[in-house]
């Protein structure tokens, strides 16, 4: 059984230096492939019409031992996985990692790190999905040894309940949520909007009011120099790590990707 270099196909749209780099950097702990409408230069590149069906082709028949989504369109490359697998896609759970900058604390400058879920936009729309990421998301961290601590958000401060229904229904979800999870043994809290004071109070598991709003959460900490360290997809029999197509440093990305890759050839 040979570990140490897995080889990981990563998706790219067109070429871009800035994220090149990161990639270059990358290969000094994977066999990196790129697949791509079009040649990249500097990297192996597989060319193909439709890129985000190639990668997922390539990723089943072995081929490589994992990918990376890359730059390349999420829901053509997610939906086409499910075609080909028979996965239901609405059992997917793909939590992302995030590292906020540094910011200035009452102890000094630091970064925190949380697990972000709901991070696509037709997330967690509905209750019941919400609940499901949510519990799927905080079993995979107590796997990596986190203790989690749920931070669950709402569109409405508790002196504003009665003012708008819609608003009205998030904090009903949330304390629903909160009532669950602390059945179930979780230290849990509604935060209402204030996700600077969760983060703040050690959360780290956020789960907002829907994935819209994970979404963009996911790219104002990208905006202001945070990063998204890992984003798999934990509940597939693959290793198919996913990303934000606005990052530009990819590195951790492809790490992950290569140690989730050496685990499952030693049966881990």
């Amino acid at each position: 059984m040979k570990l140490g270099r897995p080889k990981i196909a990563f998706g790219m749209l067109e070429s871009n230096p800035v994220i090149e780099e990161s990639l270059r950097r990358g290969e000094e702990c994977a066999d990196l492939v790129l697949v791509s409408d079009q040649e990249i230069p500097g990297f192996k590149t597989v060319v193909a019409e439709k890129p985000e069906h190639k990668i997922v082709d390539m990723l089943l028949s072995g081929e490589v031992d994992g990918i990376v989504r890359g730059t390349i369109d999420d829901f053509t490359t997610f939906y086409y996985y499910c075609e080909k697998t028979g996965f239901d896609r609405y059992k997917g759970i793909n939590p992302g990692l995030v590292e906020t900058p540094e910011v200035e604390t009452s102890s000094g400058k630091r970064k925190y790190q949380f697990f972000l879920s709901l991070a696509s936009n037709p997330e967690g729309w509905e209750l019941e999905e919400k609940i499901y990421l949510t519990e799927g998301i905080a079993e995979f961290m107590k796997n990596l040894g986190w203790e989690p601590k749920i931070g669950f958000f709402t569109s409405v401060r508790p002196g504003s309940v009665g003012k708008n229904p819609k608003m009205d229904g998030t904090w009903r979800d949330a304390e629903k949520c909160v009532k669950y999870f602390k059945a179930k043994g979780y230290n849990a809290i509604n935060y209402n909007i204030e996700t600077n004071t969760a983060v703040e109070d050690g959360a780290n598991l956020l789960t907002p009011v829907n994935g819209m709003v994970g979404n963009q959460m996911f790219r104002m900490v990208l905006l202001c120099g945070g990063k998204i360290l890992i984003a798999p997809h934990i509940n597939f029999p693959h290793v198919y790590e996913d990303c934000s197509r606005t990052e530009k440093d990819f590195l951790w990305h492809i790490k992950y990707a290569a140690a989730w890759a050496n685990m499952k050839k030693t049966g881990k």
